[in-house]
């Protein structure tokens, strides 16, 4: 059986999906600060789940997320650097602020929590099951009617890239891949954009 192909979300759709978290409520915090990094660092789900506070730095004046990436086919890991908007920067660390009650929180302490609401559970560090609601319910809650998974908001991370004119071998890196091959296979999405404006074009003379 083939594999459905992984969806990814168009401008309008990351827009919709960003403006459907509450930024007054400590989850709608939580939950923005995920997205836009999502979105723009182009994180794979065990990698965001495994953020520490530490992770966030500033290199050459520039905050980056700083960290080492494993890899679970090859057990690779691989140190990446990638640059973050000023925009994420406010949203993660107006999370914290409110989470650990401190502008500087200590630098091994979860980039981000569960909100400890269920049970006896304690908050300890987001799990893949909760990063998965935190995605289902902004997608719901914004109309979206796409199959979008948090490897979706990697694979729009990449084609937003690539639409932007970013060369493969700068999206290799902010992604993480080994190989550069891997990062090729995101090309498809440029493409389509390329042929559909060719179609266009070659409908102006018949």
């Amino acid at each position: 059986m083939n594999e459905r192909p992984t969806e990814w979300l168009e401008a309008d759709e990351v827009r919709r999906l960003l403006a459907t978290t509450d930024r007054r409520t400590q989850q709608g915090r939580r939950d923005g600060a995920i997205l836009r990094l999502m979105v723009e660092a182009g994180l794979r789900e065990g990698e965001l789940c495994a953020l520490v506070v530490g992770d966030l730095k500033t290199i050459q004046g520039r905050d980056c997320l700083h960290f080492a990436s494993l890899k679970k086919r090859s057990e690779r890991r691989i140190l990446r650097t990638v640059p973050l908007t000023a925009e994420t920067v406010a949203e993660v660390r107006r999370y914290w602020r409110a989470e650990y009650r401190t502008a500087t929180p200590s630098a091994d302490l979860p980039a981000f929590r569960t909100l400890g609401e269920r049970g006896p559970y304690p908050k300890g560090p987001l799990t893949a099951k909760a990063l998965d609601g935190v995605v289902a319910r902004a997608v719901r809650r914004a109309a979206i009617g796409k199959r979008v998974t948090p490897h979706s908001l990697r694979h729009t991370c990449a084609t937003s890239l690539l639409r932007g004119g970013a060369d493969l071998e700068t999206v290799r890196a902010i992604l993480g891949h080994a190989s550069i091959a891997t990062t090729a296979r995101y090309l498809h999405s440029t493409l389509e954009r390329s042929a559909e404006a060719v179609a266009r074009a070659a409908g102006a003379w018949g």
